[in-house]
Order: structure tokens, then sequence, then C-alpha cells
């Protein structure tokens, strides 16, 4: 098992035990996740926001709103 692989298990199990606590909110959660995986480097800079230019993003934060 790699090292970026390991990373990435400890990234989602704090991810999965953050959103089963609920104690903090889902999109601070997810949010987070994502500011650690690029700051680890386990996400390139450049593509750490790529995922919100797709219409399906949108779509479920309007649906949210």
């Amino acid at each position: 098992m790699t090292t970026e692989l390991m990373l990435i298990f400890v990234v989602l199990g704090a991810v999965f035990v953050l959103l089963i606590w609920g104690r903090i909110r889902y999109d601070l959660v997810a949010f987070s996740a994502l500011i650690v995986a690029t700051a680890i480097g386990l996400v390139p800079t450049d593509e750490m926001f790529s995922g919100f230019g797709h219409s399906a993003v949108a779509i479920i934060a309007l649906v949210l709103i």
C-alpha cells in the first residue's frame, strides 16, 4: 500500500467520522477534506476546484437552497 493511498484512506475515514458525528456541517467537512487533500499533495492545485464547474454540482446546490 502506497503512502498516497494510506493518506486518502485517512482523509476519507476522517470525513466519514465527522459526517456520522454530525456536529460539523457537511459542507464544511467536504470543503475541509478538499483543502487537506490539496495541502498534502493528493489533489493537484490546478484541479482543486475543477469539479465545481460541472452542471450537476450547480443543480445539487440549487436543490439544497
